[in-house]
């Protein structure tokens, strides 16, 4: 069973193909069917060349591929790449880190909480003005953007990966 593969320009597996489901991609071209004989009374055409197969569903720029290349790709799926003609190991990267855009309240107030600064921001909060204070006591959700919530920040000395990790932290409480 013949098996093919198309790879996309990184090696990665874009589709597999086999004969027997997707036609041949190429078919004989048979010769005139000889006289019957006395040793041949059912003879057949014999094959004189072979065509491509207009029916082959296999695209042209498949490549053919073993059966053991075949099952390193399936048995360790987006784990291998396809490379110089071998199938080689690939280690995908480390995925970067989902900073959330917004923490509940209680998030919010825990991980003041988890990192010490619940006393340190709520005297800030007190020395502000009336909106800003009402924004804090009546928010719901804190909005990672919100211009309130990065003045505070900015208050406390808080470097933006500093509030990346705050918000990381306070997502999982």
């Amino acid at each position: 069973m013949t098996k093919f593969a198309v790879f996309t320009d990184e090696g990665f597996p874009a589709g597999f193909y086999i004969e027997e489901l997707h036609g041949t991609r190429m078919r004989p071209i048979y010769g005139p069917v000889p006289e019957p004989t006395e040793d041949e009374p059912n003879p057949v055409a014999p094959i004189i060349g072979e065509e491509p197969n207009p029916d082959c569903l296999i695209p042209s720029d498949a490549i053919p591929i073993t059966e053991q290349q075949w099952r390193a790709f399936i048995n360790n799926n987006g784990l291998r790449k396809w490379q110089d003609g071998h199938v080689v190991p690939y280690e995908p990267p480390t995925p970067k880190p989902v900073v959330p855009d917004r923490l509940s309240r209680r998030q919010f107030r825990l991980a003041l909480i988890d990192a010490g600064l619940l006393e340190q921001v709520e005297g800030w909060i007190a020395t502000q003005d009336i909106r800003t204070q009402a924004a804090y006591a009546d928010s719901s959700t804190f909005l990672r953007t919100d211009e309130m919530l990065q003045q505070g920040f900015a208050g406390l000395g808080f470097t933006e990966e500093q509030i990346n990790q705050f918000f990381t932290a306070a997502a999982s409480l």
